[in-house]
């Protein structure tokens, strides 16, 4: 169990480095109007995020979730966002940012039941493969006795 947890490890340390490339896409860029992040790109993010969850497509859900946490977290550093006129689109991105990290946290249990289960499926199936491959070399040596044996008689 310890082998499967490790690799689980190995693979979401990986993934992060993945999402680490695209992280430089997340943080808002100080010369676009703070209105196209609050009005499509983080809307875009978290809807698109809640359909491939609803879609129980989990490990995309689990990327642009985490991308539209990542914005919504940087959107901090734009220069414009302590402006009070962005009031009532802060409180909806405040909502939806709660939302999205409730369902990063089931994504990741789920996501890391499942790949535990195909590792676990994926030894079975090697080991079954391996005893059925010595199950025949066992037969084949058999044969080969038997074959000699005539032989000699």
């Amino acid at each position: 169990m310890e082998e499967i947890e490790k690799e689980w490890k190995s693979y979401f340390g990986d993934m992060n480095k993945a999402q680490e490339d695209f992280l430089s896409e997340t943080v808002p860029q100080k010369d676009i109007d703070i209105r196209l992040y609050f009005t499509r790109h983080l809307p875009n993010l978290y809807t698109q995020g809640s359909v491939f969850f609803s879609q129980k497509q989990m490990s995309r859900a689990y990327i642009i979730l985490f991308r539209f946490v990542t914005m919504a977290m940087n959107i901090k550093t734009h220069p414009s966002y302590s402006d009070p006129k962005y009031s009532t689109y802060k409180k909806q991105l405040k909502d939806d940012l709660g939302h999205a990290i409730d369902l990063l946290e089931k994504l990741k249990i789920d996501l890391k039941k499942d790949f535990i289960e195909r590792k676990k499926k994926q030894q079975e199936e090697e080991r079954a493969k391996r005893e059925q491959e010595e199950q025949k070399r066992q037969e084949e040596q058999r044969l080969l006795l038997e074959q000699q044996q005539q032989q000699q008689q």
